[in-house]
Formats: structure tokens, C-alpha cells, sequence
């Protein structure tokens, strides 16, 4: 609705200017307010049929028809208003902003709880030790480390679990069913004209990172960017393997999988993705197409800079395009050394021409963790025990052809040899020893102990690594975690970051849009120019939309949007910036005895582990141990524990 609403402010600012210029008589196309178009291409089905698929992109764009968007689009979310009146949700998540990471290591330390512990506490209503209960009603949190603020998805804060396990499953097998496709299609094609298959699966192969990001922003819904990239990191790279490599492989029977045909067409499709999707990527046809063409038909001069802030990426389609060079390289270079020169220079023009659209061309993403680059270590390991797999194959098969239909190794009604590697895993029926060399046992040998390795690696890091997550969650959370050394730098000493406040990105908006109550945030905190018109969470934005038995704008802006709390910089001491006194009780008692036990003191004195920001100093007069809280500046003869945070 907003994105509809910036396109009517350009209309009309574009109206003002061709009203003011009095040098041309020929009536602008935006003067009068309307439709730009005349009647008969009004009237025009396919471009009727058009204009909602080329509007997004800055084509065909009418007044008539962005205010009709406006009224679909209140219509709908005064219905979903309605409906949910009856129904509101209380609050699921609520986010907490640190001064210093320390303090956020306490609140962790005190709250973070096991979730057997938790599961037991509020279902059972025991009273468990160490257990903290923050309400008057026993219930117990979920406490746990946010990820950047960057990342939430805010606008998905409300969906399930189930539902988001359920969008998963529905476009793995939309996938699943295109690549069956694919291997269809590859299979009539092979025999005929000699670039056929590899033309068609390097233009798959080109198509497959918009169409798997099309359905998974469209179906599914994920609480962070970073779980949306990496199920669309996990789709697209099964994809590109099964259809660069694996789709080749299928399509030739054994008995041709190892021919020059077979071979020279993984290696048609080992350069072009070495050489030509390198220079597809870099010439960028599509966004040219939006800067040269789109860019010069905007309204305003506004539009138009939205279409040069740069082409839009993908830190997974990244991701996975390194991966499935790899994986093609490997997956024949059993049979052709050659694969691997081939891998090596594509992984150079990719490392080039990637760094080259970083800085020159793409836009900025938002900033993620590691998720990514720790799955790709298990990614690897798949790649290479699928690598030993397929030697496995080739090595045995070298040299046992027959061409002989009475040959007892080969079996003339289903075109297979003896030699079978995929029936178990890693397992290979073995012909008669004098058919094979030394070479191939000793090969077949070390590349089965490397697979079950890699295999056993791969378990480990998609697998193993998470239940290990899950049970330590379950039964060792809490106070029990390893931290690392915290950062006792403030928050509000870090440039550019002010707060954490829900934002909402969209391509035809110059700034992200607040969903959040900031009313009582100072507006040089907020990461806008202009909240007035960027925040959506305000009663002027939501009265005009509430029919006339909703309540009031008010009521609704709190039950829908959450609020942002501001705290303001406390006032400084003027001692805060002196080293830290003992306290001052018992002071004079300890001195009186610090003659008589200052050794005993020093001797039986056990240091307790001390929260993060605490630090254990002596008292030179009385000799005796206090300690001292960095982050609220007082101390105490008493250790930290968990009541006195």
C-alpha cells in the first residue's frame, strides 16, 4: 500500500512540474492526473494483462491504476482487521537492547534456562532449583541470543512452526518435480545435435537461482533472513547438482556413461559455466534494462534513482554456484582429469567477476551470521563423498566393456555390466578378479575408506551438529553455556547503531518502513529521515482503514504493531570515571583484624567464577577481597550471584 502511495505522490509531483512549464504546449502525460495512456491502449487486453506483472518493474505505470491497487489493498487489510479483533494475539517475542554485551551475558546467565527444565515448570508447575520465574504466575521464559537486528523478518513474527514446516515442504517438492522435468526432457534430447543437452542444461542451470527464490519468497515464511537464505542455499544446491551433473549421468545408460558423447558433454557444461555465466553475471542484461530504459520513463527523479542503486543478489545463489562448480568438477574428473584445470579456472573468473559486482555493481545485503559458511563445510564433505562414489564406478567399469552379446558380464536386455556401485552404499558388485588390475582394487579400496569418512563428516555437520544443539539446549542450558570474553564497549558508543526497531524493506520505497510504536523515541535515533512518512505503526495510517464498529485507531496500533521503549542516557557521576572504593560497611572491623588473618585470608581464599563484567580487587588497608561491577559501577565484599543481579 505504501509502495502504491509513493508512485501517487510522484504522479502528482510530476502533474506540479508540467503545470509550471509554460515553454511546452504539448500536454504532459502525468499533467492531468490521470490515466498516461490513451483510450485504445486502455482498452488493450494484453495490456491490461500486462500491467500488473511490468508495473513492479517501473513499466506501464497509470495513476487510475495504482489508485485502484490502494483501494484492493485497504480492502483487504480492513478484512483482516475484522476478523482479527475478536482474536488478538498477545505479545510472543520481546527483544531487549544492552548497554554492554556484558550485561546481556548476565540476563543470559540468569534467565537462560534448559528447555527440559522449562517444559517441566510450566507444564507441571514444579518448583525446580535455579529455575527463575520473572512472573507472579511461575511462568518461565524463553531466553536465547537474538540474531542481528538486521535479519528478523518482523512481518512473519505471527506464523507457526507447523506452517512454516509445511510452506518447506510444499516448494522442496514443487523442486523436486521440476528437476524430474528436467531429466525428462534431457533424456529425449540426447543424441541429437551435439550442444543440444549442454545448451539446455546451462540455460536450466542459469534458471533455476530465480525460479527456487521466486517460490521460496513467495510460499514460504521464515523468522530471520538468514533461515530464508539458507533453505534457499539447501534447494538450490541439490538442484544445480542434480541438474549439471547428475541429470547427464542418469540420461546415458552404463554402458555409454564413460563415451566421448557423455564425457564432452559434462565437459561443454564444465566451460560454459567457466567462462560464460562468469560474463552473463557481469553484463547483467536485466538491470541495464532497468537503468537505460525504465530508469528514463519514471515520473520523477526520485523513481528513477530507486532503479540505479544496484542489482539486486543473492548470498546464497553465490553460495551454491561455487559449491556446484566444485561438484561438477569432481563428480568427472575420474574420468577426465581435465575437469579439474577446467574447476580451477572457473572457481578464478568467479572469484574476478564476483568481487568486481560487489564493489561496482550489486546492492548491499543485510548483515548475516555464519550460518552459511558453516553449512558449506558440510556441503563440501557431500562433494567429496559423492566424488569417491562416482571414481568408484569409473575406475572399475575402465577396461571391462564388451561388446560381445555372449559375454557373461554383460546382460544384453538391460544394458548392465557386472559392475553395480549404486545398489548399497559404497558398495560395488565386484566382476571376476582376473578382470581387474591392481590399480582398480587398490583405487576401489582408498576411495571407499575416503567416502565413509566424508560420509561420516557429512552426518556430522548437517546432522549431528544440530541434535547436539537440541540436547544441549534441552538438558544443558542455562547458566552452564561457555561464553566468550564479553565487549565492554556501550551501546550507545557504536557508530550507527541507535536501536533495535522493526523495519520493513521494499524495493519502491527509498527508506524502510517502521512497523513499530517510536513515539517516544528521538527521531535522530531512528534509522529514517522523515518518520512521519516512513512510519506505518500510527493512528493516521491505521483509522482510515477500520470500519465504523472497530475501536478505536489507538487500541488497534497497539494490539497489531509492538513498541519500540527508549531509555534515556543516564547522568554521569562525577566519581564514575574514579577506581572503584570498597564498600564502606565493615570497614573499620576489618581493619581491626586485618593484622591477625590478612595470611589465614590470603592462604584459604577461594576465587569464586564471577559474572561477565565483575572483576575481584584486594583492599590494601583492610587486606580483605571486594568486588566490583564494571557495568553499574558500585562493589560489594559480597560475590556476585544470581539474586544480586
Amino acid at each position: 500500500r505504501r509502495a502504491y502511495q509513493v508512485d501517487l505522490r510522484d504522479f502528482e509531483a510530476a502533474a506540479a512540474a508540467a503545470a509550471k512549464d509554460h515553454h511546452h504546449q504539448q500536454r504532459s502525460s502525468f499533467s492531468s492526473g490521470k490515466n498516461t495512456t490513451t483510450k485504445e491502449e486502455e482498452s488493450s487486453r494484453l495490456v491490461s494483462f500486462l500491467r500488473p506483472y511490468l508495473y513492479p518493474v517501473g513499466l506501464l505505470k497509470t495513476r487510475s491504476f495504482a489508485e485502484k491497487k490502494i483501494d484492493d489493498i485497504e480492502g483487504k487489510i480492513g478484512s483482516l482487521l475484522a476478523e482479527s479483533e475478536a482474536t488478538w494475539q498477545k505479545p510472543r517475542r520481546v527483544i531487549v537492547t544492552f548497554n554492554t554485551e556484558a550485561a546481556q551475558h548476565r540476563a543470559l546467565d540468569a534467565y537462560e534456562v534448559s528447555g527440559a527444565k522449562r517444559l517441566v515448570a510450566n507444564w507441571t508447575g514444579l518448583e525446580l532449583i535455579d529455575t527463575p520465574r520473572p512472573f507472579d504466575d511461575g511462568t518461565v521464559l524463553k531466553v536465547e541470543k537474538p540474531v542481528e537486528p538486521t535479519e528478523i523478518f518482523w512481518h512473519n513474527s505471527h506464523v507457526s512452526k507447523i506452517e512454516r514446516l509445511a510452506r518447506l515442504a510444499l516448494t522442496v517438492g514443487i523442486t523436486a518435480g521440476s528437476l524430474s522435468v528436467v531429466i525428462v526432457v534431457a533424456d529425449r534430447l540426447k543424441g541429437s545435435w551435439r550442444f543440444t543437452l549442454s545448451v539446455f542444461i546451462t540455460c536450466v542451470n542459469a534458471g533455476l537461482p530465480p525460479f527456487v527464490r521466486a517460490i521460496t519468497e513467495k510460499i514460504e515464511r521464515h523468522k530471520a533472513f538468514g533461515d530464508l537464505q539458507d533453505s534457499m542455499f539447501i534447494k538450490l544446491t541439490a538442484a544445480r547438482w542434480i541438474n549439471t551433473a547428475v541429470a547427464v549421468f542418469v540420461t546415458y545408460g552404463p554402458r555409454k556413461r564413460m563415451s566421448n558423447e557423455a564425457l564432452s558433454q559434462s565437459m561443454l557444461i564444465l566451460l560454459a559455466d567457466a567462462f560464460l555465466t562468469p560474463l552473463i553475471r557481469v553484463v547483467d542484461v536485466y538491470d541495464l534494462f532497468l537503468r537505460y530504459v525504465v530508469a528514463p520513463r519514471q515520473p520523477t527523479q526520485r523513481a528513477a534513482n530507486r532503479l540505479w542503486i544496484g542489482a539486486e543478489w543473492n548470498i546464497a545463489e553465490r553460495y551454491t554456484d561455487v559449491s556446484k562448480t566444485l561438484f561438477v568438477g569432481l563428480f568427472y574428473s575420474a574420468a577426465m582429469p581435465s575437469a579439474l584445470l577446467v574447476t580451477a579456472a572457473a572457481m578464478a573468473t568467479t572469484f574476478v567477476c564476483d568481487r568486481y559486482c560487489i564493489l561496482r555493481k550489486w546492492r548491499r545485503v543485510p548483515e548475516l551470521d555464519a550460518l552459511l559458511a558453516k553449512r558449506t563445510i558440510g556441503i563440501v564433505a557431500i562433494v567429496v563423498f559423492v566424488h569417491t562414489w562416482v571414481s568408484m564406478f569409473f575406475f572399475l567399469n575402465w577396461g571391462t566393456y564388451s561388446s560381445v552379446d555372449d559375454d557373461e558380464d554383460f546382460d544384453p536386455d538391460t544394458y548392465d555390466r557386472a559392475v553395480h556401485c549404486f545398489a548399497g552404499l559404497l558398495h560395488c558388485n565386484l566382476p571376476r578378479r582376473e578382470r581387474l588390475t591392481n590399480a582398480q582394487v587398490v583405487a576401489y579400496r582408498t576411495y571407499r575408506t575416503l567416502g565413509f569418512i566424508a560420509f561420516a563428516l557429512a552426518l556430522w555437520k548437517f546432522f549431528g551438529v544440530g541434535l547436539k544443539k537440541i540436547l544441549s539446549n534441552l538438558f544443558c542450558g542455562g547458566s552452564t553455556k561457555e561464553r566468550p570474553a564479553p565487549n565492554l564497549d556501550t551501546f550507545r558508543s557504536l557508530p550507527d547503531v541507535h536501536l533495535y526497531v522493526p523495519l520493513i524493506h521494499h524495493l519502491s520505497l527509498d527508506e524502510p518502513a517502521l512497523v513499530a510504536d517510536v513515539a517516544n523515541v528521538p527521531s535522530k535515533f531512528l534509522p529514517v529521515a522523515d518518520p512521519n512518512t516512513t512510519n506505518l505503526a500510527t493512528t493516521d495510517e491505521i483509522r482510515p482503514l477500520l470500519g465504523p464498529d472497530s475501536p478505536p485507531a489507538a487500541d488497534v496500533v497497539n494490539q497489531v504493531f509492538g513498541k519500540v521503549k527508549f531509555y534515556d542516557t543516564p547522568p554521569k557521576n562525577d566519581d564514575q570515571d574514579a577506581p572503584p572504593r570498597p564498600p564502606a560497611a565493615d570497614l573499620e572491623q576489618q581493619q581491626q583484624t586485618a593484622a591477625n588473618d590478612h595470611a589465614a585470608i590470603e592462604m584459604t581464599h577461594a576465587s569464586p567464577r564471577l559474572p561477565p563484567g565483575w572483576e575481584e580487587k584486594l583492599d590494601d588497608s583492610s587486606g580483605r577481597r571486594y568486588y566490583v561491577d564494571k557495568i553499574n559501577h558500585q562493589t560489594s565484599w559480597d560475590p556476585p550471584t544470581t539474586s544480586t543481579f
